[in-house]
């Protein structure tokens, strides 16, 4: 165990670093002004577009990995040596890392999806650069995100290969530290409506993210998501946003869209604020506007390259005449997962799933399964805004003087209603599965509930209040993986008690296993046979299509399907 704790402490480090780095260079932050509360979040998103941009030439190999590793310790100890508050800082490395610690002991991976693609392809963007047409070997690469290459990274001489599940299990605690920041910060301003819109994300926060084993590509979703929401709020003016404001709203939303492509419509965010801000020319001079297009630019051509589509699965953005792109993938892929969104495997009709997502033909089934388990996941959340707003609901006196026309007094909270009521119908048609869309959802039930019943010259609760409440619900979060560490003390396989990346059994020694290695004068690739690659030799797929070809162009390997 003290192995796993060791490896927070520098995953902390590493997370910190990077998030000076996005601050300093990208916000020319002086390095004695970055905020450690904050600067940790958005570490991830520079770690993952410096990993990205490496795997276009190369593989995410231990010595890059091990490089920057060294380059994060000497960021680090410059920054400690600038920061005034160094006992703070120690304090915040000891939170982060001893919330991972404990969010990551003898915890499970993601399941099924760690096995089927999330650690596969980290191991193929670890061993290959970028392979063209990589869908073609399993379609389920096309929606990679940009977390397996920030897992990637972890990959150095130093530390035992599960390391590279630590940037999972250090997202929380910088999310929280995150929050806490922002919330005191409100307090300190007296802003009712900002306290409790924080106090809520907290509370909803603590109680949706306390297993490691849920986090997969969705979970840094929704927390990014969150953080985009947060500072949205934090704009005095949307009409005359600074630049930096902008800014961050904007790479945030890049970064959502690569975290996860159901995310895409938060782009709408950045464009209308940017539509409705009066310095639309400062924008678009400024350097950072050039720095996101690159960014974006550099995931969309990631995109392109392993699937032949802009957006995988969507075809309407797919270019046909690439060599490698394969349309009976694209489309299978596209329908099987919207279908499967819609609770297809719970449907008792037999249709295609085409047939299935039309007209509606979802409703019934989806009805009777997947809203019944939604609203199950909602209902702490609306239990505890009727608890804190009883005062109000049950008092007559409030309903009497009630007004309907003056239920939007803060342009802010229009905005966030509107944008996420837009996000909400959007996962409701496309993937109404709760882990999709439980940010869109719980935003918009946060702030209608805020709208309905707060005003500026509430004081709803005491600052002791909101601080024993967070206090009992961090303390409900540890507890809950405490108990889980001890209940599986005694568990043993190799590399215990770090996560299993090999197998998803629990009765199995967590060994790495040695697929069956297809390989004729045209392909390359590990058969799995039909069960989950893990974490083992690439490129591996659980299928395999007797059709598939490779072929080398110009040092990049690619598959396509032999078209008859």
């Amino acid at each position: 165990m003290i192995n796993i704790f060791i490896s927070s402490i520098f995953s902390c480090i590493i997370l910190l670093s990077s998030g000076i780095i996005f601050e300093k260079f990208i916000f020319h932050k002086k390095t004695k002004n970055i905020d450690p509360w904050t600067a940790g979040l958005y570490g991830f998103i520079i770690i993952g577009f410096i990993s990205l941009s490496i795997n276009f030439f190369f593989p995410i190999n231990k010595i890059f990995g091990t490089a920057y590793f060294f380059f994060s310790l000497i960021i680090f100890f410059i920054y400690f040596l600038k920061y005034k508050k160094k006992k703070e800082l120690i304090l915040i490395t000891l939170f982060v890392s001893i919330t991972s610690f404990l969010l990551i002991t003898s915890a499970n991976i993601n399941r099924p999806d760690a096995g089927l693609y999330h650690l596969p392809y980290i191991r193929i963007i670890q061993e290959n650069k970028i392979i063209l047409g990589l869908t073609n070997l399993h379609y389920r690469f096309g929606y990679t995100s940009i977390f397996q290459y920030i897992s990637a990274m972890y990959n150095n001489l130093f530390f035992k290969v599960e390391f590279l599940n630590l940037p999972l299990a250090s997202l929380f605690p910088f999310f929280f530290l995150f929050l806490f920041k922002k919330f005191t910060g409100a307090l300190r301003e007296n802003n009712e409506i900002k306290t409790i819109s924080i106090f809520f994300i907290i509370i909803f926060s603590l109680y949706s993210f306390n297993r490691y084993s849920n986090y997969g590509n969705d979970i840094p979703a929704s927390i990014f998501f969150f953080v985009l929401i947060v500072i949205v709020f934090e704009i005095e003016k949307i009409k005359e946003i600074n630049l930096n404001e902008f800014f961050y709203i904007l790479i945030i939303s890049i970064f959502l869209l690569m975290l996860k492509t159901s995310m895409v419509v938060v782009l709408l965010l950045p464009l209308v604020i940017f539509l409705l801000n009066k310095s639309k020319k400062n924008i678009l001079k400024n350097k950072n506007t050039v720095l996101s297009v690159i960014f974006i630019s550099s995931w969309i051509i990631k995109n392109i390259l392993i699937s032949g589509c802009v957006i995988f699965p969507l075809k309407e953005t797919c270019l046909k005449n690439l060599y490698y792109y394969n349309e009976n993938i694209t489309i299978l892929a596209s329908s099987e997962a919207e279908a499967w969104a819609k609770g297809y495997p719970d449907s008792k009709k037999k249709m295609s799933f085409l047939e299935y997502n039309s007209n509606f033909n979802w409703i019934k089934t989806w009805a009777n399964n997947h809203l019944i388990k939604i609203l199950e996941k909602l209902m702490p959340l609306l239990i505890f805004i009727v608890i804190f707003f009883s005062k109000k609901i049950f008092n007559k006196s409030f309903w009497n003087k009630y007004n309907l026309k003056k239920l939007i007094t803060n342009h802010k909270i229009l905005l966030i209603i509107i944008f996420t009521s837009i996000c909400t119908i959007f996962w409701f048609l496309k993937f109404p599965v709760y882990r999709f869309g439980m940010s869109f959802i719980s935003t918009l039930i946060i702030f209608l509930s805020i709208t309905f019943f707060i005003n500026k010259k509430d004081s709803m609760y005491s600052k002791r209040f909101y601080f024993n409440v967070i206090a009992i619900g961090f303390i409900l979060f540890c507890g809950k993986n405490l108990n889980r560490i001890i209940k599986n003390h005694d568990l043993i396989y190799h590399n215990s008690p770090w996560p299993q990346i090999y197998t998803m059994k629990i009765n199995e020694k967590n060994n790495e296993k040695k697929f069956l290695k297809i390989k004729d004068d045209n392909l390359t690739f590990y058969y799995s046979g039909g069960e989950e690659c893990m974490y083992s030799k690439s490129p591996c797929s659980n299928y395999y299509n007797k059709d598939l070809k490779q072929k080398k162009i110009n040092y990049y390997s690619s598959f396509f399907i032999k078209k008859n």
